[in-house]
């Protein structure tokens, strides 16, 4: 399973989800997919102010991208926006990639 809150698995197929009090009823993401169908690159990255982020970035296991180098493109425009908001203010990233894609995408309006 993959979240922006926190999970806890209570049993083989039921998990307890808390988010934060400030999510409202959009910012609430899960999604829940096979693991020998789904491929995931975990890593964490270094903020300007110290803290380290936790990224995940998954897609099904059918799709080709290359998620390592991912990690560079995604890292590079974390550092773009981190520069010009400041330290990124989530506890976590998780990216679901849903398409075969170029890594030179346009990120605009990537909900920072």
């Amino acid at each position: 399973m993959f979240t922006n809150g926190q999970s806890k698995n209570i049993s083989d197929h039921q998990w307890v989800i808390e988010f934060p009090a400030h999510f409202n009823s959009s910012a609430v993401f899960f999604d829940l997919r096979p693991e020998d169908k789904t491929r995931v690159v975990k890593y964490l990255h270094l903020s300007p102010d110290g803290k380290e982020i936790p990224i995940t970035i998954y897609q099904d296991s059918q799709h080709w991208n290359d998620l390592p180098d991912f990690q560079i493109v995604i890292d590079k425009k974390l550092k773009h926006y981190e520069n010009i908001f400041g330290p990124f203010p989530h506890p976590s990233i998780t990216i679901l990639i849903t398409i075969l894609l170029d890594l030179e995408w346009n990120t605009q309006g990537s909900g920072y």
